[in-house]
This record gives structure tokens, sequence and C-alpha cells, in this order.
């Protein structure tokens, strides 16, 4: 596969090339965009339930819409690897789920592995044609601004009233599908950010504490080196575009998240000094330094997800998915997580989040009210609880989501961490154009093999979004940073 046709991938599809090396080890539902051949997986039903369903709604909501009244009907849903949906058998529980609450819907559904160009060729080519199912999941906002462009996607602000939307979802999940007309076209799929994880065990037999600030982080990476540890643990042979993962961690943690959001919407450039200095705090703090291991390059997430499991590497610097991949090594890690320590006094940074899907429904589908009833079962409290005690990071972001007493610690342990913040930032695969994410993650080592300096890395991501916003590239909504919560 190409470096050019890989920008194209859900930013953790390549945890599914490392399925065939794990053997018989559970590997489950959390890996995003499943590498596997597609595969059709077609649910059928032997007779047509004639039932219709009216949506319980709140007296205040009845009183301004009508709800809206599901009859017996057929939804194709196609999809490439959503978290629940590895592996596809676990796709089969979430509709038994479903229909239970709709009993005459039926979904036949097609599973598409994660070759998401085979998916997106598939999906491009019915759509095109005015046919394909009738919902189906992009890898997030940025890729969904292309389906808005074209025509395939119905706007759903006139179903948002019906289903509550407007009440139950955060509204930044909401607002980053928001198309060039005003008009809103899906909803987020996982919430997820960048974070800090520490290997419980080495930190116990050391009797170190996390750090709260950058001089901290470095002392206990210097103490770790000594000790022989890898201090930070990174692997990234089996999939290069994540090195979009550590520019996004240092953009919140060394500028914060004001200063990114002012240039997200074209009012600082992204050759700001605060972000030159990040990358140069990086490359010559942690990476000269050799806190990072210099085999990131060569080793991939099985390799070092095995550090942390024989106790090689002290931490990682990572998004939230690594709590759902404890069961890929053998025995499973034991990792706490925290919010990244800032890197400069008086930056405000917390988290750089973002989503990991986006779920959207066909412009041309006659069950309009199916497909969002689909999508709002999909996405809501039951279907969360359930992924959540299965240790399945399904941080879905909708008010009326609460994480279970019973979850699986460490996803329980993360979603703490994640929902805290009063302010959040923003990762590159949610928020930034796609060619401009590209060359962030292609040019990224480049930095770190001194083939070029953080200045110049910095001019040329801000030229590349500079040009992107021009041509209409961008999102047109960006939530300011306490509107995560919101």
């Amino acid at each position: 596969m190409s470096m050019s046709s890989q920008s194209k991938i859900n930013r953790r599809a390549f945890l599914g090339t490392i399925v065939g090396t794990v053997g018989g080890l559970a590997v489950g539902a959390v890996i995003g965009w499943y590498a596997k051949p597609a595969v059709s997986v077609v649910r059928t039903i032997t007779k047509t339930v004639e039932k219709t369903t009216t949506i319980e709604r709140t007296v205040a909501a009845q009183a301004s819409t009508p709800g809206p009244t599901i009859k017996p009907t057929t939804l194709q849903f196609w999809y490439a690897a959503t978290e629940l949906a590895n592996p596809p058998e676990r796709m089969e529980e979430v509709i038994k789920m479903f229909n239970k609450k709709y009993p005459q819907i039926n979904i036949v559904h097609s599973y598409y592995g994660t070759t998401y160009e085979t998916y997106e060729t598939a999906l491009k080519a019915a759509l095109s044609a005015g046919t394909g199912p009738d919902v189906f999941n992009t890898p997030g906002p940025t890729f969904t601004l292309d389906y808005i462009k074209s025509g395939w996607l119905l706007p759903l602000d006139d179903y948002i009233p019906m289903f509550e939307w407007d009440k139950k979802w955060r509204k930044f999940a909401l607002s980053v599908h928001e198309g060039p007309d005003g008009k809103i076209y899906g909803c987020s799929g996982v919430f997820e950010g960048m974070v800090l994880y520490l290997n419980k065990p080495v930190f116990e037999k050391e009797g170190w504490e996390p750090p709260s600030t950058y001089s901290e982080l470095l002392e206990l990476c210097e103490k770790a080196k000594k000790k022989g540890y890898i201090p930070i643990v990174m692997g990234y042979s089996d999939w290069p575009p994540g090195w979009e993962h550590q520019y996004s961690a240092i953009l919140e943690a060394a500028a914060g998240h004001d200063k990114v959001y002012e240039a997200l919407t074209h009012r600082r450039s992204f050759d700001d000094k605060s972000f030159v200095d990040g990358i140069s705090m990086y490359k010559e703090d942690l990476w000269d330094n050799e806190y990072i291991n210099h085999d990131a390059f060569t080793i991939g997430y099985v390799d070092f997800c095995s550090r942390l499991s024989n106790r090689q590497a002290a931490m990682t610097l990572m998004g939230t998915w690594v709590s759902a991949t404890r069961y890929l090594v053998s025995p499973p890690y034991e990792v706490d997580v925290m919010q990244i320590p800032p890197w400069k006094k008086g930056v405000k940074a917390t988290i750089a989040v973002g989503v990991a899907d986006s779920f959207v429904i066909n412009a041309k589908t006659e069950h309009p009210e199916a497909a969002m009833a689909f999508w709002d079962f999909y996405t809501g409290p039951e279907i969360a609880a359930w992924a959540m005690r299965e240790g399945i990071n399904q941080f879905i972001p909708r008010k009326d989501i609460t994480v279970p007493e019973d979850a699986e610690p460490l996803i329980k342990r993360t979603a703490e961490v994640l929902y805290k913040p009063k302010e959040l930032g923003y990762v590159t695969w949610t928020f930034w154009p796609l060619e401009t994410e590209t060359l962030i993650w292609q040019k990224f080592p480049d930095v770190l093999l001194n083939k070029l300096t953080a200045a110049d890395y910095c001019s040329m991501v801000a030229e590349q979004f500079e040009k992107d916003w021009n041509e209409g590239k961008a999102l047109k909504s960006i939530p300011r940073p306490e509107e995560f919560g919101e």
C-alpha cells in the first residue's frame, strides 16, 4: 500500500494487520478497521413482522415536534469495522439488541473488513449510481465532508428533534458534521484522546509517582533510562500515519488548546512559535535523549505492547484505544492512564481529543426514520454499557451515556480521565483537512531524523493548511475547547 493510499484509512486500521501475529489471543471488538478480507455477513428474517413502533419522547418534545413512527422495513447497513464490529460476529450481538426494541426493522448488514479502499470503492460506486446502503460509516468528519459535497448524504436537521438528538448529543459531536450549507449530516463515533499510560508494575516496583509537570516527566524519563527501562515506548512500523498521534499530543501539551483552536479557525498560523517550540521540545528533549525508543520506526503495535507487558518500558504516549488492546499480548499489560502534563507554565492543556468514525445516512434512503432509529440505538446507552463491560472503548459523546459500575476496570478508569476536563483540545484525524493531516504524519519523522528542522516542518504544515482552507477543505465548524462538554 502506498503512503498516499494509507492516508485514506482510519488511523487505527493498522491494528488489523497484526491480528495474524497474535494467534489465538483474544483480540475482541476493540480494534478499529479490522483488517480481514472483504466478506458479506447478511442477516435475514424469514417473515415480515407487522408491527409499528412510536418513539417514546419527553412531554416537552412531543409538544414541539411529532414523534416518528417506525413502520416495518428493511435497512441495508454497510460498514468497515467500527469499534463494535470486530470480529464481525459482534455486530450480530448489536443487531439482536436492536431488534428487541425494533423487531419490525430487518437489518441486512455487509462487512467489508478494514481494507478501506475496498469498502470505499464499493460504497462510492453504489452512491454514484443512486443506490447503496441506507446507513454506513466513514472514518470521521473530514472524510464525511467529501460525501456531503457529492450530495450523497441525508441532512438530519428535520430528524434531530424527533429523536431528541439536540438534547442527547454533546454539541460538537453533531456540529463537526456540518456541511457547507449549514446542515448536519452525521453523528460521531467513539470519543478518544491522547494520554500518558504508566506501566503500573514498573512504577510500583521503583516507587515512582506520576509526573505533574514537564520537568517531572523528563526527570522520570532519565530515572527510567538509568534503570534500563525504555522511558516512553511506541511503534509505528505497521502504521506510519500514527506519527500524527504525537503531533496532536505535542500541540496540546506545549501550546494549549486555545492556540490550536485559533489555528484551526484560521486566526493563527501553524508555524506559530508556540507550535515550533513544541516540536523542538519533543525532538531535543525526548527523542535526542533517547527517552523514546529509536526503533519506533521498525517495531509495530504488538511489539510495543509486548514491552509494556514484559515490563521493559515505563510509559507510552498514545491514544485511549490502548485501554482496549491489553489482550493483544500475554500476559495483558497493566497500566494506569492520565493526562499528559503541560509542557510549559501557563499553558492551558488537557487532552487532545477527536472521534473515530462518522455515522451517516444515504440521501436516497426511503426509510429515514428507521435509519435514524438505528443510529440512535447503535450510539445509545444500552450498547455503550454492554460494550464497556466487554472491555470495548465505546466512549460515545452523548450526554445520556454513563459508565456502568461494572465496566471493565481500565475502560472505567480511562473514561474518568477522558471525561473529567472542562476544556479539551484537538487531534489531527478529526479536525485537520485531509491533505494537511497527511503531510503532518509523512514529514514528522523527517524532523526526528534531522532531515527537517522543526521550523521548516511547521512552515510546511502552515502552507498546506492555508491551501486547504482557501479550497474549502477545512471543517466549517470547529468546537471551542469548552464546547466539548456541552
